[in-house]
């Protein structure tokens, strides 16, 4: 058996999802109206998103993004985690952002697939 040179949690994600992955990392800022923060890929398999501004913020995949639906996250660390084991297709869609109140900062981190 050839040694292995991979670290094990990149060999053990190579192997579950039959392909290697990127992570990509942003911060951006989101304002009163809804505005697309992560676009439609369905080789996304996870993602999450972090807001460390002053107001809260809806996400929500639908482009209509609005105060009262969606999944809030409030002000100074409130996050929502979307990964394709637990959440099926909701990684691949696209996401929107809207914060009624004010301009916030959103942090994102996706993880996508990409075959060798």
């Amino acid at each position: 058996m050839a040694k292995e040179n991979r670290p094990a949690l990149q060999a053990l994600l190579e192997e579950e999802l039959e392909g290697a992955y990127e992570t990509r990392i942003r911060t951006l800022s989101t304002g009163s109206s809804s505005v697309q923060i992560i676009s439609q890929n369905y080789e996304r398999l996870a993602f999450s998103v972090s807001n460390f501004g002053s107001y809260d913020v809806v996400l929500t995949p639908d482009s209509q993004a609005v105060s009262g639906s969606g999944f809030m996250l409030n002000s100074g660390g409130g996050f929502l985690s979307v990964n394709w084991h637990n959440d099926m297709l909701l990684p691949g869609l696209p996401w929107y952002a809207e914060s009624s109140a004010g301009a916030s900062s959103l942090f994102i981190i996706e993880l996508v697939r990409y075959r060798r």
